[in-house]
């Protein structure tokens, strides 16, 4: 066998563990996000049955890390706007509010069910310590914007 040959052969052969090492790495990445999108779903689906049974919505919330502060968006569509309480506490916060008037909220698909919301409660962790004392809430429509200031260390 020549040279070249014998070259091109091992070039070809250090390719293909090259792809295969990367066929793994994306396959135990792909099952990552499924893992991570199952619990997602389970969790939204878990909380869509009990709003069923108890009257309750969990309220739909973004979190976004500022640096020094997390911004939380959540959205209270419907909440009378004097029954809105927020709790913070270090690790978590909870958002309680009364439903203005009946919310009738359909899922999954157009009128796959139906059903009447009095309430929205929910308890949201943070990623961290934060400082319940000079938190800021402000209200625009139907949504709270928290403003949450990492605890200082």
């Amino acid at each position: 066998m020549s040279y070249i040959w014998e070259w091109e052969r091992r070039m070809l052969n250090a390719m293909r563990r090259l792809i295969e090492s990367m066929e793994r790495e994306a396959l135990e990445d792909l099952r990552l996000v499924v893992s991570e999108w199952e619990e997602e779903v389970g969790r939204l689906l878990d909380s869509r049955l009990r709003a069923i049974s108890t009257g309750e919505l969990e309220p739909l919330y973004t979190i976004y890390d500022a640096g020094d502060e997390y911004i939380m968006v959540v959205e209270l569509p419907g909440a009378a706007e004097d029954s809105i309480e927020i709790y913070v506490v270090e690790d978590r916060v909870r958002v309680e509010a009364e439903v203005r008037r009946e919310v009738a909220e359909e899922a999954l698909s157009t009128g796959f069910y139906r059903f009447t919301a009095r309430r929205y409660r929910g308890e949201i962790r943070l990623p961290e310590p934060v400082d319940p004392g000079r938190v800021k809430v402000e209200r625009r429509g139907g949504r709270l914007i928290v403003r949450i200031p990492k605890k200082e260390l």
